[in-house]
């Protein structure tokens, strides 16, 4: 669980940064229609952003680097006090009116565990 501030994060959720949990494909069951949306993320990969079609909320990024993984946003838990970062991530691309938890893992850019946190929830 992360808090990314790229600039893909900061465009596609409308603020600073999209907190993110790493949830396996096979474990997630969605309720109602997502649609899709095909981009590029801040690191050149392409990225499917899934959006609610009711309204708009948007709900979920997948890499296409890391097939079968996907990134949820915390916000959209039924509990989102259970979100609990864990480290920051392109903290270069952060608003300069953003106060960056120092207490967490920083990485200027992507960070070199993030293909390790993908590999943790398939074990």
């Amino acid at each position: 669980m992360g808090l990314c501030y790229c600039r893909d994060c900061q465009h596609s959720t409308g603020t600073s940064h999209a907190p993110v949990i790493a949830v396996l494909s096979e474990t997630l069951d969605f309720t109602g229609t997502v649609r899709w949306y095909d981009g590029q993320s801040a690191c050149g990969n392409k990225v499917q952003r899934g959006f609610c079609v009711e309204c708009g909320t948007p709900l979920i990024g997948r890499l296409e680097k890391n097939p079968g993984a996907n990134a949820i946003l915390a916000g959209t838990l039924d509990n989102p006090s259970l979100f609990q970062p864990a480290f920051a991530m392109w903290t270069a691309s952060a608003p300069s009116w953003v106060t960056i938890d120092h207490n967490l893992p920083s990485f200027q850019e992507q960070p070199p565990e993030t293909g390790a946190m993908y590999d943790s929830i398939r074990r």
